[in-house]
């Protein structure tokens, strides 16, 4: 599936959940309620090691690091298994 299949699949499937707003000249999305924000932090984030993977995934990407990889898996293994 290409790319922005994937994405106008993800935005109409998760439309009622988020929410767009700027932040420093940025647009920004974000759960649209705050239960959604404590599942995630409850579900994802209470491992330490976890958080400071998707954490250095994250910066990873952004910094530019991935840009001569093709594929790279920004969760990790464990989280890849139907929960």
């Amino acid at each position: 599936m290409a790319a922005s299949c994937l994405d106008s699949d993800i935005t109409t499937a998760t439309s009622g959940y988020l929410t767009e707003r700027e932040a420093d000249g940025v647009n920004v999305i974000n759960w649209y309620h705050r239960q959604f924000i404590d599942v995630c932090k409850e579900r994802y984030f209470r491992n330490l090691n976890f958080l400071s993977e998707i954490h250095s995934n994250i910066a990873e990407y952004f910094m530019g690091k991935w840009s001569d990889i093709q594929v790279r898996r920004v969760l990790p293994a464990c989280c890849l298994s139907a929960h």
